[in-house]
């Protein structure tokens, strides 16, 4: 199966548009999935697991429109992938670092490849740091072509 979606659980407006920016520069053949809550996040995964091809994860989330819903946090997200085979990378993008050492861990233990990225009150982390990482993971391996001539 191709793995061509990268699925982002953010609930912040300009971290979202700083991300899909950074992403339609040079990763524009991957489909960007963003959800803002964590219930929505872990029932589109329940589908989509299997085309993903890294995932990216806030823990604090907001409602945007003050309605008492569960938005839940990434620590939920996380707790269900590690129900499942790791099959892609996760990037912990959050500055809860309570919540990033528990989700780092409790995804590492399950064999899930990993990364945290903390981010400052500018955005310019997701450019410097986050989009690297991104790349990193979904860079294809080097070429192992043998040349035929002696």
């Amino acid at each position: 199966m191709d793995r061509r979606t990268i699925a982002i659980l953010e609930d912040d407006p300009g971290r979202i548009e700083g991300m899909r920016a950074a992403l339609a520069r040079d990763l524009a053949a991957f489909a960007v999935v963003i959800h803002g809550a964590a219930p929505a996040m872990i029932a589109w995964l329940r589908d989509h697991l299997g085309e993903t091809a890294l995932i990216s994860l806030d823990n604090d989330l907001i409602d945007p429109d003050g309605v008492a819903i569960d938005v839940g946090e990434g620590r939920d997200v996380a707790d269900v992938l590690c129900r499942e085979a790791p099959c892609c990378p996760v990037i912990l993008h959050t500055s809860n670092s309570s919540a990033a050492h528990a989700m780092a861990q409790a995804l590492g233990e399950a064999g899930w490849p990993l990364c945290r990225v903390v981010p400052h009150s500018s955005l310019e982390w997701i450019e410097d740091v986050w989009a690297r990482h991104v790349r990193q993971f979904l860079r294809p391996p080097p070429s192992h072509r043998v040349d035929p001539t002696p």
